[in-house]
């Protein structure tokens, strides 16, 4: 029996147009760094005493679907998981450009589920493939650091799982965005001196289950706030952003990436709020502070944050 190779593997992803139906049709390929997609099924121990030693038998309990999916940001396949993370889309084509907006929904996009739900097939290389159904992000995070790539990992939360035949992928040609195409400002002026940045779209979402036939999750709802934390490092040349941080002032902060012709992503946090920053000396080189922040509401935009892709894709 062979082993399979993880660089044989694949996912392929496509969303649902309702909660427990998967999809198996023109399913995009998204080229990954790893998964951790797994199928938990939960033992509920047994407490009754039987007169003896041993421990009492287990019945089966809960099960879900849950992990991380990572990759490096191509500038096609990425706008997969930041649909499933922010749970809508606004595309205007151009030409030959479509430009993708990508804000927090507003509305839960069903009763049985907070956001767009998705179905994601998984092959490892050994028989048939894992197919992942009614998977939704509760988390997106997004990594910049100089000398790299973009990454982007989704943690996914689902409620259904069985195996089919694996599909064919067809992956592309696409060159991910780098760290040498960013420009970044704050509060307006360009800044040279960040060294990395780190996005957190959390959705707290969380696997509900009911009293009825079924052992997976009923829904997949909500249970707090939609919250982006921003946190990163940054050459402490100048005692500005302290002074940011201990007058809490809350400021724009915007990350403009740009590839290959005509791929854009942009992060865009209209106000934010420092919760720390720490300039520390680590040795004899350049001293460098970490900082925290937390993305706040802007009333004037309806949103706490928008992330824009520029690319050649006509829809998620």
């Amino acid at each position: 029996m062979a082993v399979g190779y993880g660089m044989r593997g694949h996912v392929l992803w496509n969303f649902q147009t309702a909660w427990g139906t998967s999809v198996v049709a023109s399913q995009q390929a998204v080229p990954i760094i790893s998964e951790g997609i797994d199928w938990v099924y939960e033992d509920i121990e047994e407490a009754s005493m039987y007169g003896r030693f041993h421990a009492p038998p287990a019945q089966n309990g809960m099960q879900r679907a849950e992990g991380d999916i990572a990759m490096e940001a191509h500038p096609a396949q990425m706008g997969e998981l930041l649909r499933a993370a922010f749970g809508q889309v606004t595309t205007t084509s151009g030409t030959g450009i479509q430009t993708h907006v990508f804000e927090p929904r507003t509305t839960d996009w069903a009763d049985r589920s907070a956001l767009p739900p998705s179905t994601v097939e998984i092959h490892r290389d050994v028989g048939s493939a894992f197919q992942f159904f009614d998977l939704v992000a509760n988390k997106l995070a997004l990594n910049a650091a100089n000398g790299q790539f973009v990454g982007v990992t989704a943690s996914m939360i689902g409620a259904g799982y069985t195996r089919l035949a694996a599909g064919t992928p067809t992956f592309p040609a696409d060159t991910p965005f780098k760290w040498d195409g960013a420009s970044v400002s704050w509060n307006g002026g360009a800044v040279l001196d960040f060294r990395s940045l780190q996005w957190s779209f959390m959705n707290n979402l969380e696997a509900q289950y009911t009293l009825n036939y079924s052992s997976v999750p009923y829904r997949i709802k909500r249970t707090g706030f939609h919250q982006v934390d921003v946190s990163g490092t940054i050459v402490f040349a100048q005692h500005s952003y302290f002074d940011a941080f201990a007058n809490k002032t809350q400021a724009s902060l915007v990350a403009n990436f740009v590839g290959d012709t005509p791929h854009v992503l942009r992060i865009d946090i209209p106000l934010l709020r420092l919760r720390s920053f720490k300039a520390a000396i680590a040795g004899p080189g350049v001293v460098e502070a970490s900082f925290e922040g937390r993305a706040i509401y802007l009333s004037t935009s309806a949103t706490n944050t928008r992330v824009t892709l520029v690319n050649t894709r006509t829809y998620y």
